[in-house]
């Protein structure tokens, strides 16, 4: 054989290559061949691995179920957070300070905050819209078929303090005839979106009597609360659904879901240090020690408005609820804040109070936008 025909060249990738050259390339593909078996091996030990480890979670669970097998999960496990999201819960709205009447300009509030009659109808029904909203959001996941409407007091600003002449927009009979048209509407809106409606309205607040502080109201009597709750009542008696209390005792206590409830203007609580909390907690402790006492059942909750400030205690069962007037020079210079004003509802479910929000006023310059969990 010539050595013109041992350099003969072989057509390699499209290319002419020596057999010196063709050898090279064996070796490069056999390389890249033992790399691309070592990478396989590793991937089959690594789905090995994987395969191992569920089977041993998977027995490590089956291990864990059998120790629980036969209890009831839903009574025994302290944790029933699935099981409140799957049961009834009843709505509670509470109502108190509206103070409809009050005039509230915004240069004597550094332009923070404005309130007049006007801004409490459009604010109120705004709150409501919001508040029903989130009901038929919460009935996605559990029924919300009943609710609680409570009324605290003080709907309108009276004429009990020295300025009041000069710092509202409606007499207080004026005001008395709007503020009973406003909690008839609201109830009838309620009507229409719950299967029962309850409504507690509580007399005895100190904005609503007729007389000047500081002669005290006796019980509920002389009071343009008790005009307010009658045009509300009238408002609302052709809805079948619609039970309507309005107690002539200061301190009711109803009975609502299976539970006692009960509910006070509060002025009567004393105001230490600029709160009432201290003395809420004292008239809580003595309020349920004496219904224990008489041989009463104790309540779910005690429900105050009056002091213009929110304050949820004790898991829920003592709370103050916000007003949807705010904040006026006066009660600024009471608790040195600037308050827009909300109104508040929240839950009732299997395991007591829940979800409080609070609905910000939103009709007013600055306001806050929206609504907050507290």
């Amino acid at each position: 054989m010539s050595n013109k025909e041992n350099t003969k060249s072989i057509s390699i990738r499209g290319r002419n290559s020596t057999k010196s050259e063709l050898s090279d390339q064996i070796i490069e593909l056999e390389q890249r061949l033992e790399v691309t078996v070592l990478a396989r091996r590793a991937a089959e030990r690594e789905a090995a691995r994987e395969r191992r480890r569920r089977q041993n979670q998977e027995d490590l669970w089956k291990e864990v179920a059998g120790h629980f097998k036969g209890f009831n999960r839903l009574k025994r496990v302290p944790s029933v957070r699935k099981d409140t999201l799957r049961s009834p819960a009843g709505h509670v709205t509470v109502f108190t300070d509206w103070h409809i009447g009050s005039l509230v300009r915004p240069e004597s509030m550094a332009g923070a905050i404005e309130y007049n009659s006007d801004i409490a109808y459009r604010a109120l029904h705004d709150i409501i819209e919001r508040m029903i909203t989130d009901v038929e959001h919460e009935r996605r996941t559990r029924p919300v078929d009943d609710t609680l409407i409570v009324s605290l007091g003080d709907l309108i600003d009276g004429e009990i303090h020295p300025d009041n002449n000069w710092s509202r927009d409606l007499t207080p009979p004026e005001s008395a005839a709007l503020a009973g048209e406003m909690l008839g509407e609201v109830i009838d809106l309620y009507a229409r979106h719950f299967k029962t409606v309850t409504a507690l309205l509580v007399g005895g607040s100190n904005h609503e009597r007729t007389t000047a502080k500081p002669v005290f109201e006796r019980g509920a009597e002389l009071s343009l609360g008790y005009l307010i709750r009658k045009i509300a009542e009238s408002a609302v008696k052709h809805h079948p659904n619609v039970r309507v209390i309005s107690p002539t005792d200061l301190e009711p206590v109803i009975e609502w879901r299976g539970k006692h409830w009960g509910a006070l203007h509060g002025h009567q609580i004393p105001i230490r240090n600029r709160t009432p909390i201290p003395g809420m907690e004292d008239y809580y402790d003595g309020f349920q020690t004496q219904r224990v006492s008489l041989g009463l059942p104790p309540v779910e909750m005690l429900m105050m408005g009056h002091v213009h400030q929110h304050t949820v205690c004790r898991g829920g069962r003592r709370v103050s609820f916000p007003p949807l007037c705010g904040s006026s020079q006066r009660t600024k210079s009471l608790y040195k804040v600037i308050d827009h004003g909300a109104q508040m509802s929240f839950l009732h479910g299997r395991e007591g109070p829940f979800a409080f929000t609070q609905y910000a006023r939103r009709s007013q310059p600055g306001g806050d936008d929206g609504c907050k969990e507290t």
